[in-house]
């Protein structure tokens, strides 16, 4: 390692809770660095990938193996008119310009953001914590923060530490477009509540389908992308009666979709074990930090457990 970067804190993750803890831990005066893999913060969104995470894609070429899961990456879609069923002044939050403006408010801040800088090693050290990266060089941190997925992956195995992160599996069917009219929506406010529970969510696809998870739990809601719904733990696959079961507890609820199912896929998504998003210190490994904005919970919870990674370095 040719040469070595000083610094308080040392956040491997430059996403949107990586950006919010080291913003949150600049005013503060604590010296952050940050080491961002691709070339802009916060923008490994790429397709359903940026939806399941790292440990998803991992999981789904286990499930399935790699051939198929790969057929199964795809660019996710609006329905055309969608937005005119929004309330009245609401806005839209676009996640790169959201991230953008993350990284520039840091930058401002005074955090070494590094961007296109990947972390391929770390180990402990007296004085805390020591990173290494791929250009070849280091950085030296007296604290520790994982806020990645594809860090959180492997820091595991650098450090030794057991991280509290697992995927979580949600079986999800494809109907039929041909009984599912745009009355079916109009009847129904946007993004209603379904399910007893207050968990489902309707959405239809760009193509005109539905798509419609399952939870362990018996819930059911159906989305765009399905993001909307994750198992509340991981599962095996299902047997066909029990998808036969699944299905008819979503004609119970939309009974239009009686006979349409098309196909079946698998999601797998990173999450904690209460599947919320999490930010927290890691069990007997002083100076140590995990944080996860909650895999497909909204940009609000990953800022939220940015904050909270903050506050809890900072402590």
């Amino acid at each position: 390692m040719s040469r070595l970067v000083d610094c308080d804190v040392v956040i491997v993750g430059g996403g949107v809770v990586g950006l919010a803890a080291a913003i949150g831990l600049r005013r503060q005066a604590f010296r952050v660095t940050v080491l961002e893999a691709t070339a802009g913060a916060g923008r490994d969104l790429d397709g359903i990938c940026g939806l399941i995470g790292t440990e998803g894609r991992a999981a789904l070429a286990r499930l399935l193996g790699a051939d198929e899961a790969a057929a199964l990456v795809t660019t996710a879609t609006v329905p055309e008119g969608a937005a005119d069923t929004l309330p009245e002044g609401l806005g839209v939050l676009a996640p790169g310009l959201f991230a953008e403006t993350l990284s520039r408010r840091a930058r401002e801040r005074g955090v070494d953001l590094r961007e296109g800088v990947a972390a391929i090693g770390a180990e402990e050290t007296e004085a805390g914590f020591r990173v290494a990266c791929a250009p070849g060089y280091g950085i030296a941190g007296r604290l520790m923060a994982i806020a990645a997925g594809p860090a959180r992956d492997t820091a595991g195995s650098w450090l030794k530490a057991d991280l509290p992160v697992r995927p979580a599996v949600s079986l999800r069917l494809k109907l039929r477009p041909d009984r599912i009219t745009p009355e079916t929506c109009r009847s129904r406010p946007s993004d209603v509540m379904l399910a007893e529970d207050g968990r489902a969510v309707l959405r239809g696809t760009g193509d005109g389908g539905w798509l419609v998870a399952l939870h362990e739990d018996g819930s059911v809601a159906t989305s765009a992308s399905g993001a909307a719904a994750r198992a509340a733990a991981p599962a095996a696959p299902l047997s066909p009666d029990e998808i036969a079961a699944a299905a008819a507890r979503v004609t119970a609820i939309l009974p239009d979709t009686a006979g349409q199912l098309l196909t079946r896929m698998w999601r797998v998504a990173g999450q904690a074990p209460d599947a919320a998003a999490m930010a927290g210190a890691v069990p007997g490994r002083a100076g140590l930090f995990v944080a996860d904005g909650g895999g497909d919970w909204d940009m609000g919870a990953a800022l939220i457990a940015g904050e909270r990674l903050a506050g809890l370095l900072a402590a």
